[in-house]
């Protein structure tokens, strides 16, 4: 399996779906990322996230000074129970604008949700699509379906 240069964001596995939170410095990934957590989910990385080429998924994990850290803006950092890798099933982009799209990670494009940091239903919105038997099933949308990208 061949590593790219670490992505700046956050990862966590739920129910053995990783999703990577992506977005600004400053846009919340990390509280996201712990709300999430709160529920079940499992650090995976944060602040720096190394995917590695799989053939199903991407397959995400924290580079091993991170491993285990999450750190939380003006707050500090806090040490928690971590999953040492996920293959990637979504991506949450943090930003001003809300939408659905798909989101290139190495030869995968993912379904990929975007929402303000303050958007109201975020939490459960990630929590039902992860509970999902599948993401892009659960919007109905055929033009939503993750796919392998051609070379």
């Amino acid at each position: 399996m061949s590593a790219s240069p670490p992505l700046h964001g956050t990862c966590i596995v739920w129910q053995g779906r990783g999703l990577l939170i992506l977005g600004e410095p400053g846009s919340g990934k990390s509280s996201f990322a712990l709300e999430c957590i709160d529920q079940g989910a499992a650090l995976v990385a944060d602040d720096a996230v190394v995917v590695s080429a799989a053939p199903d998924a991407p397959l995400a994990s924290a580079p091993e000074t991170l491993r285990g850290l999450l750190a939380l803006r003006d707050l500090g950092i806090l040490s928690l129970p971590c999953a040492e890798s996920a293959p990637l099933s979504m991506v949450v982009r943090l930003a001003d604008n809300v939408g659905r799209s798909t989101e290139v990670i190495g030869a995968h494009a993912l379904p990929c949700l975007t929402f303000p940091r303050t958007y109201p239903v975020r939490l459960a919105l990630v929590r039902h699509l992860i509970q999902a038997a599948s993401i892009a099933d659960a919007w109905l949308a055929e033009d939503w379906r993750p796919e392998r990208v051609p070379a």
